[in-house]
């Protein structure tokens, strides 16, 4: 893999922003239809988002030992929106297509092949850290809501309990959403249910993660 001339390649992409991310996702979702319903609303924060993983990833192309954890979490985190292993077939045509698009005549089948050939390695390193992470843990939890409350026109304030142990780190936040408002979730920080005192002799149900 001649990870320079991957990288001198798409700078030449990267150069048109958001009109690159803009064809990407209109390919993808004219050729793939089915697949809008994995993404949100409202694109510009997506697309935002590929152009920043891709030149993450491409950066690091002469050392992919190093993005070895950012890829593996990739993989894991895509788990929540439903993506599995065909999809990264269609997403690598959906790049190629956009690679072959903005670079016109400097797009050569030597550099198609190389390009191929990366994003086999780079999918190959997300979809089996999406696979182990498949036999330990879901890919998203769902939870009980207790308390619903309305703070506004548009703010509303949910606590909610999981049905099953939800295993987290202090300080770490965890993406909430919604079935009546898919992709239009936030975040919340879990909390740990207080436990009852040593003179109260009622119980009381755990204390839930507040968004």
């Amino acid at each position: 893999m001649d990870a320079h001339r991957l990288q001198r390649s798409f700078a030449v992409v990267q150069s048109h922003g958001d009109r690159a991310a803009q064809h990407f996702y209109a390919f993808l979702f004219v050729a793939y239809p089915e697949l809008r319903d994995l993404f949100p609303v409202s694109m510009a924060g997506q697309r935002e988002k590929l152009l920043q993983a891709l030149g993450h990833v491409v950066s690091h192309a002469d050392r992919l030992d190093q993005a070895m954890p950012y890829l593996e979490g990739l993989g894991r985190d895509h788990r929540k929106f439903s993506v599995v292993g065909g999809h990264y077939a269609q997403v690598g045509q959906a790049l190629l297509a956009t690679l072959e698009h903005f670079l016109g005549e400097q797009w050569t089948h030597d550099l198609a092949a190389e390009w191929a050939a990366a994003y086999d390695r780079v999918s190959g390193i997300m979809l089996r850290a999406a696979e182990h992470a498949a036999r330990s843990q879901p890919a998203w939890w769902t939870a009980d809501v207790l308390e619903h409350e309305r703070r506004g026109t548009d703010l509303a304030v949910f606590t909610v309990r999981p049905t099953m142990p939800l295993y987290y780190r202090p300080g770490q936040s965890v993406s909430l959403e919604c079935a009546l408002r898919p992709g239009c979730g936030g975040c919340c920080r879990p909390r740990t249910p207080r436990a009852p005192t040593a003179r109260s002799s009622s119980t009381s149900a755990p204390s839930p993660a507040a968004s």
